[in-house]
């Protein structure tokens, strides 16, 4: 289940009526902060997402770290604007601008406000078999992998 086993003992053997919410520090020794089985499904999904083969998206995710710097407060700064994204997709940042550009051109630049509606009453494990968000998905992997020039 991907948590350790005092959690799990900890958890099994609470009666209902005495559950308490951990703090932070407590929940750090027991509650796993790495789950493999959820990192892999976002491993997958980010794969999908941007057109290419896990072992691929891997790899631009490490280099997509360098996109991040500590800045003052412990705050994650970009580099530049669209640094993760352009590496993730495989492109310059050049191009990834000019292709973001185009994307708001040809997909629009978000959903109706029924469809957002429609969004927001879907279950998340539903949402990519909407046919309005199929259809944005392709146009948006399509514009970002060039299919329709620069």
């Amino acid at each position: 289940m991907g948590v350790t086993e005092t959690f799990f003992e900890r958890m099994f053997n609470t009666d209902p009526s005495e559950i308490e919410i951990l703090k932070r520090e407590e929940s750090k020794k027991i509650v796993p902060s790495f789950d493999p089985t959820y990192d892999e499904m976002g491993i997958s999904w980010g794969a999908e997402t941007h057109g290419v083969t896990t072992s691929e998206y891997r790899k631009r995710e490490l280099l997509a770290r360098s996109c991040t710097i500590s800045g003052p407060n412990d705050q994650f700064i970009q580099k530049y604007p669209g640094c993760r994204e352009s590496i993730l997709w495989g492109l310059s940042p050049e191009i990834y601008r000019s292709r973001s550009a185009m994307l708001k051109i040809r997909c629009g630049d978000g959903f109706s406000e029924s469809e957002k509606q429609l969004l927001h009453i879907t279950s998340k494990k539903d949402l990519n078999s909407l046919p309005f968000v199929v259809r944005h998905r392709r146009c948006e992997v399509s514009t970002m992998l060039g299919e329709y020039g620069d």
